[in-house]
């Protein structure tokens, strides 16, 4: 799928200088191309995103190599309009690719962690304890006894 609006804003509005700074081997891209498409009898151009991965980085940060999910690859300039650094249904960055990231996105992966996290601690705090399974039998047996 293409990526989310809020990222292509992003992606697009940071520096070159700055995307060529970041841009590190190991982060996904999406990048966008035409494709002709015949669609009730006449033939359309169609933009499609296709997943890969950043393989190579030259020592300025002016072009990448990516290897395309299918296996092919090629050298691309960096940044471009249709090269966008984003993992959403693309695979996972092997690298951290913060800076890639919008702002409010980051805030949302950060929250969504915490909730992992507070959801883990509830689901260990509602287990009954095996101390308190092994006392229960007792404590029943106690109460039985004293009708």
């Amino acid at each position: 799928p293409p990526p989310e609006q809020d990222v292509l804003e992003w992606n697009r509005s940071l520096s070159e200088k700055k995307s060529r700074k970041h841009v590190s081997t190991g982060m996904r891209v999406k990048v966008r191309f035409a494709a002709k498409v015949k669609r009730e009898g006449k033939v359309v151009k169609k933009k499609i995103w296709y997943g890969g991965r950043v393989s190579a980085v030259s020592k300025e940060g002016s072009k990448i190599r990516i290897k395309y999910d299918d296996g092919t690859s090629e050298i691309s300039k960096f940044p471009d309009k249709d090269v966008v650094v984003d993992d959403a249904f693309n695979g996972r960055h092997q690298v951290p690719a913060d800076r890639f990231i919008p702002p409010q996105r980051e805030e949302d992966v950060h929250e969504e962690e915490e909730e992992q996290e507070l959801q883990v601690d509830v689901d260990e705090d509602s287990k009954p304890s095996a101390a308190a399974a092994t006392e229960a039998p007792e404590a029943a047996q106690k109460t039985s006894d004293s009708v």
